[in-house]
């Protein structure tokens, strides 16, 4: 496939085939916005660029380059139809999403997801589009791109090498990884897009899978990580006194008070349920959480079910897990966990507990700050302490969240 930034000789195109082709796509935006509002509106904001190449392109942030040729000999619903295609390239982020899959593979797989949801759209768009050589299955119908690989990945790699399988019309050669601020831009021409076809009354349909892309765009989840990190820095600000070191002119009277510490780095618990229940986030859990590790100087894990399996004071949290394989796997309470600290005169600065909420509390909170992490679809309610609902790993918000 040919790609614009190829040094071979190109096509040069007269003034007037140049002149008929911009005509064109200024009627087709001009439509688009009447038609279907979200596509219109994000197509304004596309670079239109003419090259020579057999149909269109794009760079998978904001560029469409198009064949003069192509848009001015194709029926208008056959351009308009592409158009809207590259338009779906980079809207939902294909290069980044990319990542270590066979290139090949990957557009068959995002071709796929797109022509089979533009077709969903074909009424609203009034394109009576003869599929042809169009990579359209509707079995794909509101798949992710990735479960669609997944799928051709089985039927084709491995039996005549790999990226075997269909092609699709456009060229992916032109695709860049965006930048932040590129990403960042797309989001934005999203959001703005949506709210104009919110405006115009939702007119022209937008299937379900596309929905949900376009919600995350607009309404990126916060990290769980960062919320952490912010608890944790708060808690050691706010906690100058500590509970590991009490007040002497008080014990005279039975009367308990913290001392006033130099500012430092903090002692963390992170308590981590092993019950049944919980397994398979743990990791998930701990390899976030070293990235935490500036702001510690000591960490004490505790491994627990409905008892206490295993005590290790270290920062090498997932070596430990992986060691331990996970002791436990019983039923779940944390109260032997707060009994243990308490009996032991361990007073964190922070305590980080880990489960899937289905646990017995203490009666009451202990006298440090305490934060749960739990699984975003857990409903139990924490009688204390401060709650993260950390999200299951899932594909499309791997790929759409920073």
């Amino acid at each position: 496939m040919s790609t614009p930034d190829q040094t071979a000789m190109k096509k040069v195109f007269s003034q007037v085939i140049l002149d008929q082709a911009a005509t064109v796509l200024d009627d087709l935006k001009i439509v688009l916005i009447d038609r279907h509002p979200f596509y219109g509106s994000l197509l304004m904001t596309a670079k239109l660029i003419p090259e020579d190449m057999p149909t269109l392109a794009t760079d998978c942030i904001d560029k469409i380059y198009y064949s003069p040729d192509y848009v001015t000999s194709k029926k208008k619903e056959h351009v308009t139809f592409a158009l809207i295609h590259e338009v779906n390239h980079i809207i939902r982020l294909h290069s980044k999403r990319q990542r270590a899959h066979d290139t090949r593979l990957w557009n068959v797989s995002t071709d796929y997801v797109i022509n089979t949801d533009i077709l969903q759209s074909a009424d609203a768009l009034r394109i009576n589009y003869d599929r042809g050589d169009t990579l359209f299955d509707q079995k794909y119908e509101n798949w992710l791109e990735e479960d669609v690989y997944d799928d051709l990945e089985k039927k084709y790699v491995g039996k005549s090498g790999s990226g075997q399988g269909p092609s699709g019309p456009d060229n992916h050669g032109q695709w860049k990884i965006p930048r932040p601020e590129d990403e960042q831009r797309v989001r934005e021409n999203v959001a703005h897009a949506a709210e104009v076809w919110e405006r115009c009354k939702q007119r022209g349909n937008i299937p379900g899978g596309l929905k949900t892309l376009i919600d995350k765009l607009r309404n990126p989840k916060i990290a769980w990580i960062s919320v952490l990190r912010a608890f944790i820095g708060t808690a050691i600000q706010r906690n100058r006194y500590t509970w590991r070191k009490l007040r002497k002119t008080y014990l005279p009277i039975e009367v308990y008070k913290p001392s006033l510490h130099n500012p430092g780095i903090a002692k963390i618990v992170v308590a981590v349920d092993t019950s049944g229940s919980c397994s398979g986030l743990e990791m998930v859990f701990a390899s976030e959480f070293v990235k935490l590790f500036d702001l510690v100087e000591e960490v004490t894990l505790i491994m627990a079910d409905a008892n206490i399996r295993e005590v290790i004071d270290t920062k090498d949290i997932i070596g430990e897990l992986k060691k331990h394989g996970f002791k436990g796997g019983g039923g779940t309470s944390h109260i032997p966990v707060f009994r243990y600290l308490s009996d032991n005169g361990i007073y964190p600065d922070v305590m980080i507990c880990f489960t899937d909420g289905y646990t017995e509390f203490p009666s009451s909170a202990p006298p440090f700050p305490v934060m749960w992490c739990i699984p975003e679809g857990c409903t139990v309610d924490i009688p204390w302490g401060q709650v993260i609902r950390i999200p299951e790993p899932n594909k499309l918000d791997d790929a759409v969240n920073v």
